[in-house]
């Protein structure tokens, strides 16, 4: 991916999918309009940028590349995500709670499986009493030291079986 992609400041949706890109993510896609953004079964590596200014953004799917390091807890501080795909990469350490914190308190589906995260996922009440709308939650295949704890349950999209 080339940093020219920020001349493509009206570009909304970008799918890339399955085309053995190699690198990072470029800095300049923050100055697209993007809506939709995946980028999936390539080989793109190196660490998640520290922060993506896609304030419309709701669906990022990053899954099955070569990432590396922790999901910086700003990375999504500015999107509105529905969907977050990142599972099957080499991503490490803890779960950020701000993930479905925040302005993505309307985060449908997380994916997060196949990497290798540690510790324990974030606290229930973060979780439950942030975001009312997560329906599907995947972090099979990592290193997660506790359970998710019963609290969870408590969602209101599980609640009323949505």
């Amino acid at each position: 991916l080339s940093e020219s992609i920020a001349n493509l400041e009206d570009l909304e949706y970008l799918y890339l999918c399955r085309n053995r890109l190699t690198g990072t993510i470029p800095n300049g896609i923050a100055s697209t309009s993007l809506e939709h953004l995946s980028l999936c079964y390539n080989q793109l590596s190196g660490k998640l940028p520290d922060r993506l200014r896609l304030t419309r953004l709701d669906w990022l799917d990053l899954s099955f590349n070569q990432f590396t390091g922790t999901i910086p807890r700003y990375m999504l501080a500015e999107c509105s995500l529905k969907f977050l795909y990142l599972d099957h990469n080499r991503l490490v350490g803890k779960i950020p709670a701000s993930i479905v914190t925040n302005r993505n308190a309307d985060l449908q589906g997380l994916y997060l499986s196949h990497n290798a995260f540690t510790g324990s996922m974030p606290s229930p009440y973060e979780w439950v009493y942030s975001n009312d709308k997560l329906e599907t939650l995947e972090v099979q295949n990592n290193r997660l030291g506790r359970g998710i704890g019963a609290n969870i349950c408590n969602m209101s999209a599980f609640e009323n079986g949505e």
